[in-house]
């Protein structure tokens, strides 16, 4: 299983329906601001939840078919993880 943390260098602000992300070792790019069901996203990424959970946590939320959120959430995982925000965290 793969549970997703944040980047040890990523500082944030949550806030309701928003979040601020700033990489600290990589000043020289802008802050990343997400919304709406994107900072839902980010808000569950704890370093406990994997994918699974976190779409099951949307699927309730928006009251919408895993087949729909699923591939949308991955993507946005992976994206988040190319830009060096998250890690996933593989359990040996």
């Amino acid at each position: 299983m793969t549970v997703w943390r944040r980047g040890a260098s990523v500082a944030y602000v949550d806030r309701e329906g928003r979040s601020a992300l700033l990489d600290l070792d990589h000043l020289d790019h802008p802050p990343f601001v997400l919304e709406g069901s994107a900072a839902e996203i980010w808000q569950r990424i704890d370093g406990v939840r994997d994918h699974t959970a976190i779409v099951a946590e949307l699927v309730d939320l928006y009251a919408e078919e895993e087949a729909v959120i699923g591939p949308s959430v991955h993507a946005f995982l992976e994206d988040l993880a190319s830009r060096g925000l998250i890690e996933g965290v593989t359990d040996a």
